[in-house]
């Protein structure tokens, strides 16, 4: 919740590459610890906050997409030489077009309502956690049962993510990748092991996140190819007339 509330408040500045990446990776941690340990912590948090936890990470999703797509593109840029022709330049526009615009409703939508939820969502939690009235099993013995059940859910979508192209197989084998990884990442300091592992599921991670991030790229690339050859078409329709 710190690091969410940090990295919201850098989300206003333009110089801030990392911010709503930072942002991000806060919040999906905050909602696979919730989602997590919701047995352990009951009424504490509401259904309907954390909907609006996911609302708000979905919200970020369009300015990540294009920020990660220029990125890549111009990455590539040399690679590419004179073949690109006319439609790269008119490509990385397009992307930043729509980087400029997913971020200027991010940075107006956000924060405020961030700043809301995460009130409720700290008031919530440290009544929970002062109220010793119930027995609760120990934190060892839930995340234990908890790892358990996010490695059968890992194998299960890896499962499917190699016997589709599917990218929403994709993606839903890195979710679950870095929902193990999450709900680790607590207790490798204390065990080297566990550490070791950790950064093994974030190597995994990254690959399958650069595969699905290629994946929604080319869907795209279809998208504007087809929405550029539209607009030719009506502005040779026009001069026709």
């Amino acid at each position: 919740m710190d690091e969410a509330r940090a990295a919201c408040g850098r989300l206003d500045a333009p110089d801030d590459a990392e911010a709503l990446h930072d942002f991000r990776v806060a919040l999906r941690r905050l909602r696979t610890l919730l989602r997590s340990f919701r047995r352990e912590l009951g009424r504490a948090v509401a259904k309907k906050l954390q909907r609006r936890l996911r609302d708000v990470t979905r919200a970020t999703s369009a300015g990540r997409d294009a920020e990660v797509q220029l990125a890549w593109v111009r990455s590539h840029r040399p690679e590419l030489g004179r073949r690109a022709g006319p439609g790269l330049p008119w490509l990385l526009t397009r992307l930043e077009d729509r980087q400029n615009r997913a971020y200027t409703d991010i940075r107006q939508e956000i924060p405020p309502e961030f700043r809301q939820i995460e009130r409720r969502v700290r008031r919530g939690l440290n009544a929970t956690l002062l109220d010793a009235s119930q027995a609760e099993p120990s934190f060892a013995a839930a995340t234990s049962r908890l790892i358990r059940e996010h490695v059968a859910a890992l194998d299960q979508e890896l499962e499917s993510a190699r016997s589709t192209r599917d990218p929403d197989a994709v993606h839903a084998a890195r979710i679950a990748v870095k929902r193990l990884r999450y709900l680790l990442e607590p207790i490798a300091e204390e065990r080297p092991r566990v550490g070791a592992l950790v950064e093994r599921f974030k190597r995994l991670q990254n690959v399958l996140g650069e595969l699905h991030d290629l994946q929604v790229l080319l869907g795209d690339l279809g998208v504007a190819v087809a929405e550029a050859a539209a607009e030719r078409a009506r502005r040779l329709h026009a001069a026709a007339l």
